[in-house]
């Protein structure tokens, strides 16, 4: 039997995406404007191995995309 979660989540405080990226060994964030496949979007840019665009957090907001 297969389930389907879905999990919300905010991410609002840069120094926290900062102490994660160290801890999992990723590049620092940069505070930046990055084009993903849906448009541009500017905010906190986490670059992940082998993906093709990187995880933008939205601190103003709280959301993540990617």
């Amino acid at each position: 039997m297969s389930h389907i979660v879905n999990i919300q989540t905010e991410i609002r405080d840069p120094f926290a995406i900062q102490a994660a990226c160290r801890r999992l060994h990723l590049p620092e964030p940069i505070h930046r404007t990055v084009e993903l496949y849906s448009g541009q979007v500017t905010g906190w840019s986490v670059e992940l191995p082998d993906w093709r665009y990187p995880v933008v957090c939205q601190t103003e907001t709280g959301q993540l995309q990617f």
